[in-house]
């Protein structure tokens, strides 16, 4: 048996049977527009179009609640023309989730995870949070700190970590371009010996040159412990 829209209009307006609800407000300077959907189904309910005013809120949602119980709420603009809606709903008492934030969560999830492993870090696991300040290894802890906040690369400031052979250089290398991730800025990982031969490649080739510095220059932060000293010839 097909349930149509008819069908659960009628449920809700006789009281036969509860119907979990979803809208969608479409946001403007001056209006909002909102559609609710059975969350079962996605049989389409009805739609209102309220102007952008506290009084204009409370008929929306008034307008959703109508249908059945509100399981979500999905707002456009939250940090534009939906900024005041979002803040009605929000403290409000109904069960309300802003489904565009959360989405917005999601995508920007997915965007640093999509940059830490193109990075392609030797360590993609290192924290800088966990890096080991034990008073031998001379490390700084408000050294550390100011570089957890990346704004070397706004001041266009290298970085070079020293230290003997295993004294954990390429795990800091790997913390430090991982954090520069969370902030959204792309990051790769590559050995000076790999860079130049990379580079002696490229220039074997016909505009060779041009696509290698493209390339790198699309990255704020090559990675090695030595690349801020030494360049390729």
């Amino acid at each position: 048996m097909t349930t149509t829209t008819a069908d659960i209009t009628a449920q809700v307006a006789d009281g036969s049977a509860p119907v979990d609800v979803v809208a969608g407000v479409d946001t403007h300077k001056d209006t909002h527009h909102v559609a609710v959907l059975a969350a079962a189904t996605g049989a389409r309910l009805g739609d209102l179009k309220v102007p952008a005013t506290p009084a204009g809120y409370e008929r929306l949602l008034g307008f959703v609640g109508s249908f059945g119980t509100v399981r979500l709420i999905g707002v456009e603009g939250t940090n534009s023309y939906g900024a005041g809606l979002a803040r009605f709903l929000t403290g409000s008492e109904e069960r309300v989730k802003l489904a565009v934030d959360d989405a917005h969560a999601t995508f920007t999830h997915s965007k640093v995870e999509g940059l830490i492993r193109r990075a392609g870090l030797r360590y993609p696991n290192a924290d800088l949070r966990r890096v080991d300040m034990v008073e031998q290894r001379g490390l700084d802890r408000g050294v550390i700190a100011q570089l957890g906040t990346c704004q070397f690369i706004t001041r266009q400031q290298n970085v070079v970590f020293q230290g003997f052979t295993g004294s954990g250089k390429s795990y800091l290398g790997s913390a430090l371009a991982k954090q520069v991730c969370q902030y959204r800025y792309r990051a790769h990982y590559i050995r000076v010996p790999d860079l130049e031969e990379t580079w002696a490649a490229a220039r074997d080739k016909p505009g060779g040159e041009e696509k290698w510095l493209r390339k790198y220059a699309a990255f704020h932060t090559p990675r090695d412990r030595r690349m801020a000293a030494r360049q390729p010839r």
